[in-house]
């Protein structure tokens, strides 16, 4: 029963480990899309070139207009 609950334990660190590693991911991909944005650059370019979504990105504008070349207040 112990090497069990070791087992258990060491899977859920593992899933852990790996969903950490993948929200970080994904918000470097958010924090390169914000400075693209900045920069002026297209959504479809910035879309194929962090691997985020079209709509994801629009996400991003609308939650911080700023984020947008021009837009600055």
């Amino acid at each position: 029963m112990t090497e069990l609950l070791r087992t258990v334990q060491r899977n859920a660190l593992k899933k852990g480990r790996e969903e950490g590693r993948e929200e970080g991911r994904l918000e470097e991909k958010q924090a390169a899309a914000r400075r693209l944005l900045a920069l002026g650059v297209d959504i479809t370019v910035i879309a194929n070139a962090t691997g985020l979504t079209v709509d994801v990105i629009r996400e991003l504008v609308r939650d911080d207009p700023s984020q947008v070349s021009g837009n600055r207040s």
